[in-house]
Formats: structure tokens, sequence, C-alpha cells
């Protein structure tokens, strides 16, 4: 199961929670709100190549500007 962040419309907490793509009762840790809703949530992969250097993925030489 993947973890969603969420935020409460009641008191503004934003959270994470381990849920289903289709779970709809998550209510806030803080203060028990019932109305929240899902944030959409950028994700983050690092790539390392030897020696743990980042190694590009949009280019072969690694010295792109999507990459550093």
């Amino acid at each position: 199961m993947p973890i969603y962040e969420f935020k409460c419309k009641k008191c503004g907490h934003k959270f994470e929670e381990l849920c289903r793509y289709d779970q709809k009762d998550i209510s806030c840790p803080q203060c028990g709100g019932a109305e929240t809703y899902r944030l959409i949530s950028a994700f983050s992969m690092g790539n390392t190549g030897t020696g743990g250097a980042k190694t590009c993925t949009t280019c072969s030489a690694g010295n792109c500007s999507s990459c550093h």
C-alpha cells in the first residue's frame, strides 16, 4: 500500500497515511476531523552510479540542466 499525503479541512494539519487508493475514511490524527483531502505529492527517486555519484537519466554525459 502506498503512503499518501493528506490535509485536514478543520485544522489545516498535513499528515501522511499508509492506505489504499480508494480508501475514503481518513481522519486527522491531530484533531480527529473526518474531512480530509489527499494532496498531490511529488516523489523523488535517486539514481546513483558507482561510488555514490549521481548519474543522469536524461543525457549520457551527466551534465544537462535537468539533472544538476
